[in-house]
């Protein structure tokens, strides 16, 4: 049987002023789709043997609508250099999430949450070392940084139903109500907490070289993004967020006899772990899930057929 089937109008508008030579300002407005997967909108129910956490579908899942607004300012200033700052905002309609239930710890299941705002400013740039010496011309970096602010109204999101036992009344329990009646001495509430799986601020930086005449591309890069919930906690049942990662990765390549190409990767050099703990009030935190991914190198061998 179909589960989801629907048309929807997606507007997107794009406007470029040319202030000078290689310096524009851009504003631009869209509106986009967020489809549940196949896994989320089902009756699914995976169990994962080695965290013992149970994943079940929600066949009611709805797709996430998001109007999106952003304005940016961009400089170009020598070939492959730019600096640019941008800010936006975006407005989410049933956002899915994934949340944990009240009587059963180790399940989780995606749902939609109300309404969000996301909003948040990028600063990125890029520039070679030329200005040193002509002989670190092929030598560049590039960095990007975002900095966000998420919000989602905890009023909105219904996780039980009330006494009459039937969603969609008016004594139904939002997330809101479940929190509050289970705040800790001292503890306030907001009724706005940060949304599902944004971090408030993300960095990518970059160091490449590059030699058209030896054939030869490099580049060493580093991410991290700042800790992210990544399962809410519903009553008593604490929250879960993802901790900051630092993925530090290293790719040369080299042509050689023409048409072939050699590769060397480097992943997780840092050798961090994923890891996720259960958050809560003045409480020490506790581990949820670990993960580490080791480091992975690879080599490869390619032709190239023009």
């Amino acid at each position: 049987e179909k589960v989801l089937e629907a048309n929807d109008f997606l507007p997107a508008l794009n406007l470029v002023y040319n202030l000078r030579k290689n310096m524009n300002v851009r504003a631009s407005y869209s509106r986009t789709l967020a489809r549940p997967s196949f896994k989320e909108k089902s009756f699914v129910s995976i169990l994962d043997p080695l965290s013992n956490i149970r994943f079940i579908g929600n066949i009611d899942l709805k797709r996430t609508s998001i109007n999106n607004v952003d304005a940016r300012w961009e400089s170009f200033f020598g070939q492959g250099e730019m600096i640019s700052v941008s800010g936006f905002y975006k407005h989410f309609t049933n956002p899915i999430e994934i949340a944990g239930f009240l009587l059963e710890p180790n399940d989780i299941t995606p749902r939609n949450a109300g309404t969000a705002e996301v909003m948040g400013m990028e600063f990125e740039t890029r520039k070679d070392f030329g200005f040193l010496s002509t002989s670190f011309k092929n030598l560049s970096i590039g960095t990007n940084i975002t900095l966000v602010q998420s919000k989602i109204d905890m009023k909105e999101i219904v996780v039980a139903a009330g006494s009459d036992a039937t969603f969609g009344t008016a004594d139904d329990v939002t997330e809101y109500a479940s929190r509050l009646d289970n705040l800790r001495q001292g503890e306030t509430l907001s009724q706005f907490r940060p949304m599902f799986g944004q971090s408030p601020y993300i960095i990518n930086l970059n160091l490449s070289y590059n030699s058209d005449s030896l054939g030869l591309e490099t580049r060493l890069s580093y991410n991290i993004q700042g800790k992210r919930l990544a399962v809410v906690g519903v009553g008593v049942r604490p929250d879960v967020y993802d901790q900051p990662f630092h993925s530090l990765n290293f790719k040369a390549s080299k042509k050689f006899a023409q048409r072939w190409k050699a590769s060397f990767t480097v992943q997780n050099i840092m050798n961090d772990r994923r890891e996720s703990f259960f958050e809560s009030y003045q409480a020490a935190s506790q581990l949820f899930e670990s993960y580490n991914p080791g480091r992975q190198f690879s080599l490869g061998v390619s032709f190239l057929i023009d």
